[in-house]
């Protein structure tokens, strides 16, 4: 019936054509994918019609689909002046949205691709899906790496597939390691055994060994006995790995025994985990056997063993991180520094005593955020994080161990999936920290955050929010708010582009609006990302115009922060 209809409409007669006939052979142009044809007769349609409503909604609309931006956005202003309401017309909206971003994903740039893909990322719609499908075979593999990790927060059964696929199939290296990590999040239980392969094959990297074991803890629902017993004496070290994970992750405490004996394993990230796992559950029979641990050549097992020992035997655990906390190698006190604060209320005494006697400046920070976490010598923890932030200007970053990260100065090199990554990771940092600050509402946080402001240029870009920005605490965004009203133009507009990111409250929409015109481009790239994470239907309006942009990366911006706001 539907082939006849279509077939009725577009081989019937031109001449007195009613209005909705037109409209329906347009329609029928599209159910058979030839667009072009729907332009064609859409204009002769108006001809006839040119005040028409639905066939003026119908030729935007197909313009849309043949990626006409220019004709597309001309017809809508002339659509505008005749039906002024048109921007709340969401439907339409949507589809030049569509339209814009349609056109990008098939860009000879890789940039531009990007930008799309994103945009499809935050439709969360159907349309979206098909459009990520697409960059999940983009020939560039950047492209594909940066899909997976999108795809991977989303478990549409196309996507799902796709995955599975580059999992199986892909020959690039990074691609496949972001395949790995998102099997687990997207819970595809069909990769089960190939994910334990990978983790106990010995020619298997580090970093995909490390990948796989995550992805399978989360694809267990649970783990019987029998098969961590089994895991645990296994004669591969991945899989060795895999029973300390599991009996950690779903906190089996009937399996701590069957652990134990893997301190006295042969190979030291082994007998790492089996330490946390011991630490982590108190398991106080097992001191004897982690006392020799304390002089472990491997550095990182010696002070996961010196923290174990605190959370069981506080005295002698702080005992032996004492030596750490005074070596003469600075990464090292650094790293005890960082893993003394992770110990809690245990080894306060002397997370205290260190933190006075601090001559490095990063051990001291490293201290201030375990003081801090414990609500112990608040004044004084408060105080070293913002001397922090006004006196070490270098970029930070959190050097991450398997069980404890490091407040470092950021050596991090360009990652060339995300521009100016170092610079972004040091301002993720840095508001991680302000949050902190926040929270305990101390006095020198909004020193701090308004020191901050006035020397850096705010901007993470759309790809770094999505993947590593989290929300802040709702105190740390009424402080930034605060700033908004600030004397400083600067000031008021970099926090209200941390608002935006982070906090996603309207208040920051007009500050942002108004300083629109007279930015640069990057920095109009990140004000329509923030009005986009905030995702107001009042800003509709405000993006629809930003679709006249010259510059392609700020139309597709403009499209995607519009998805957002229909679909918010």
């Amino acid at each position: 019936m539907r082939v006849f209809l279509v077939f009725l409409f577009l081989c019937g007669p031109l001449c007195a054509v009613t209005e909705q006939q037109w409209v329906k052979r347009i329609y029928a142009h599209h159910l058979i994918g030839d667009d072009f044809a729907a332009v064609e007769d859409a204009k002769l349609a108006l001809k006839e019609w040119p005040e028409s409503k639905e066939l003026i909604q119908s030729f935007i609309k197909c313009l849309a689909k043949i990626g006409d931006e220019k004709r597309m956005m001309s017809v809508w202003e002339q659509y505008r002046v005749l039906f002024p309401e048109a921007s709340e017309e969401r439907q339409l909206v949507e589809s030049m949205a569509w339209g814009v971003i349609g056109k990008g994903i098939h860009s000879s740039y890789p940039n531009i691709r990007v930008i799309a893909m994103l945009g499809a990322f935050f439709s969360q719609d159907t349309k979206g899906v098909e459009q990520l499908t697409r960059c999940l075979r983009d020939k560039n593999s950047l492209i594909r790496a940066a899909g997976i990790r999108l795809a991977s927060n989303l478990h549409d059964a196309k996507l799902c597939d796709e995955v599975l696929y580059r999992f199986r199939h892909e020959k690039i290296w990074g691609v496949r390691l972001e395949a790995i990590k998102a099997l687990g999040s997207m819970r595809l239980a069909e990769s089960k055994d190939e994910l334990v392969t990978i983790v106990a094959h010995d020619r298997t990297t580090a970093e995909e060994k490390a990948a796989a074991i995550q992805s399978l803890v989360q694809l267990f629902d649970t783990a019987e006995r029998k098969e961590i017993e089994k895991l645990a004496c296994s004669d591969r070290v991945g899989l060795r790995l895999l029973a300390c994970q599991i009996v950690e992750h779903f906190s089996l405490h009937r399996d701590v025994e069957l652990i134990e004996p893997l301190l006295r394993d042969y190979h030291p990230d082994v007998r790492a985990h089996a330490l946390h796992v011991m630490g982590m559950f108190r398991a106080e029979n097992t001191r004897d056997a982690i006392l020799p641990l304390l002089e472990d050549t491997e550095m990182h097992v010696a002070m996961t063993a010196a923290w174990a020992l605190t959370l069981m035997e506080s005295d002698k655990g702080e005992a032996a991180f004492s030596k750490w906390l005074q070596h003469r190698n600075v990464e090292v006190s650094r790293m005890a520094a960082a893993v003394l604060a992770t110990t809690g209320s245990y080894g306060i005494k002397l997370m205290i005593q260190a933190f006075e006697e601090a001559k490095d400046p990063y051990v001291q920070l490293n201290l201030a955020l375990g003081l801090m976490t414990q609500r112990d010598e608040v004044e004084r923890a408060c105080t070293a994080i913002y001397e922090g932030f006004v006196h070490q200007q270098e970029r930070w970053m959190w050097k991450q161990y398997p069980f404890f990260r490091v407040l470092v100065p950021c050596k991090m090199r360009q990652d060339t999936l995300i521009p100016q990554h170092p610079e972004e990771i040091n301002q993720l940092v840095r508001l991680d920290i302000l949050n902190m600050l926040a929270t305990l509402k101390h006095p020198h946080a909004i020193d701090a955050v308004k020191v901050y402001l006035q020397k850096k240029q705010w901007g993470i870009t759309g790809l770094v929010s999505t993947l590593l920005l989290t929300e802040g605490d709702e105190s740390a965004i009424e402080l930034v708010q605060q700033l908004m009203l600030d004397d400083d133009l600067h000031v008021r507009f970099q926090a209200a582009l941390i608002v935006a990111l982070w906090g996603r409250s309207d208040s920051a929409i007009t500050v942002l609006q108004n300083g629109y015109d007279g930015a640069s481009r990057e920095l109009k790239e990140r004000i329509l990302e923030g009005l986009g994470r905030i995702g107001a239907k009042s800003s509709v309006p405000f993006l629809l115009d930003k679709l006249h942009e010259t510059a392609q990366p700020l139309r597709l911006i403009a499209a995607a922060a519009l998805l957002q706001c229909l679909y918010h």
